[in-house]
């Protein structure tokens, strides 16, 4: 489960700011401040038109949080952040008031662990990792900022001290200062509850196990993975992604990224899962990785190669028809090449008057018949035909790829039976010659004629 903890703000909190007698934008845009204070018990922040003294004043609101102390894991993910500081409410403030713009610098060099002058030049930070609170009035209270998807994610060290500072967004803008645009908030030293704070959630995320590919094709595979450890979320989704050129996808922050093709398991959930790989070139080395969510984010496996086998065409042929009779006929077929796969189902198709076609699935042809399994010669012993009508066929078979083929179209005609007696005519005999051999003596060698006519003809 995700768990929450509370961090509170340092001492090293306070406020910068810039005076000026010349023009406002010359405080605005200052790369140094004028004053510094790091030890009241309350910080400002907005624009000031000084009635006496200087002419303009711009002030800056540090903050840090130092979350070291509170036991983070440094692979957690942060899933909620919100900065809640308490406005004193001693100032007016006119309407229709002002934004408290939360800032940040990328590389975490400003602000200084102690507020230096330089830190209040605002070319350092910038904004979009929060909300930001607006402030219509001097009543007392937290004012909060709640971080987004940006914030959550790049914002907080998880392990030492996160530092933002605070501009108005009127100082951010272009308007020209009045008195009554500043807001006090009460620092770390005022304690309790008023002290600035910085409320996390975080989740531990899952550990997700690329397992090698089976059900390797020329197409594609299955991928396999295992979530050994859902990190005490609940896993909402897992499955595999792989690239179409071979190399190893990464780890992006969404599996449906669109460099990546991604395949999801059935459902989410902990232990061992299998997701599809397809649309794969034959021959080719592919590299894919097991992935789940949870609320901490995604996580990955390590990249696994696999390698599909090479293209071999899934073929079969439409021997000739044989034994036809008036309903009956026998077809022959040639299942000669499993194209690489196991071939699971083999038949013909076959219609009267027309070709049965090529459908994806042979049993939504008019007729069909399923006569086993694997490669070589097979036949199927056709009935309930129609005499001397033509009659179309092909063969066919089917892979656990899966793929189905056809062979070429066949042709033949139902026929027509009918029976005749043919009786033997007169005038049949026997026929013999003589012959003198070495001895002198005669042998003789018979030859029976036999003349037959049709009864038809007979006289």
């Amino acid at each position: 489960m995700s768990t929450s903890v509370t961090v509170f703000g340092t001492a090293s909190d306070g406020h910068m700011y810039k005076s000026t007698d010349l023009q406002f934008s010359n405080a605005r845009d200052a790369t140094s401040a004028t004053g510094l204070d790091v030890s009241s018990d309350t910080m400002r922040v907005g624009l000031g038109y000084q009635v006496n003294g200087d002419k303009y004043r711009f002030y800056r609101l540090a903050l840090y949080f130092d979350a070291s102390s509170y036991s983070i894991p440094a692979n957690a993910t942060i899933t909620g952040a919100t900065i809640s500081i308490y406005l004193v409410g001693n100032l007016t403030i006119i309407s229709p008031g002002f934004d408290l713009i939360l800032m940040k610098d990328f590389y975490e060099t400003y602000p200084h662990a102690t507020l230096e002058s330089g830190d209040f030049d605002r070319t350092h930070y910038f904004g979009g990792g929060a909300d930001s609170p607006t402030i219509y009035g001097g009543t007392s209270g937290h004012q909060r900022f709640e971080f987004n998807i940006v914030g959550k994610a790049i914002w907080i060290n998880n392990t030492g001290t996160s530092k933002f500072v605070v501009m108005s967004s009127l100082d951010v803008g272009y308007n020209i200062p009045n008195y009554y645009m500043l807001a006090d908030f009460y620092t770390e030293e005022k304690g309790t509850t008023f002290r600035p704070k910085l409320d996390l959630t975080y989740a531990i995320p899952c550990t997700v196990v690329t397992d090698a590919a089976d059900g390797i094709s020329s197409s594609g595979a299955t991928g396999n993975g295992n979530v050994t450890n859902d990190g005490g979320e609940t896993v909402s989704s897992r499955g595999v992604i792989w690239r179409d050129d071979g190399v190893d996808p990464g780890t992006p922050s969404d599996p449906t990224d669109a460099d990546c093709n991604y395949s999801a398991a059935v459902a989410g959930g902990s232990g061992a899962f299998t997701a599809v790989i397809d649309g794969c070139a034959s021959g080719t080395a592919y590299y894919y990785r097991a992935y789940a969510t949870t609320a901490a984010g995604t996580s990955y496996g390590d990249a696994v190669q696999f390698t599909t086998s090479s293209v071999s065409v899934l073929t079969v042929i439409t021997n000739a028809s044989t034994d036809i009779k008036e309903t009956t006929v026998t077809l022959n077929g040639n299942a000669s090449d499993d194209g690489g796969d196991s071939i699971t189902g083999r038949g013909f198709v076959y219609k009267q008057g027309g070709d049965p076609g090529t459908p994806a699935d042979p049993s939504d042809a008019d007729n069909y018949t399923e006569d086993g399994s694997g490669t070589g010669i097979y036949y199927s012993d056709i009935t309930g035909l129609t005499k001397l009508l033509p009659y179309f066929a092909r063969a066919y078979v089917i892979s656990d790829a899966p793929d189905t083929a056809y062979g070429e179209l066949e042709v033949f005609y139902t026929m027509e039976e009918d029976s005749i007696t043919i009786d033997g005519m007169t005038g049949d005999g026997t026929l013999y010659y003589t012959k003198l051999g070495s001895c002198g003596e005669a042998s003789q060698v018979l030859c029976c004629i036999n003349a037959i006519t049709a009864s038809s003809v007979e006289t």
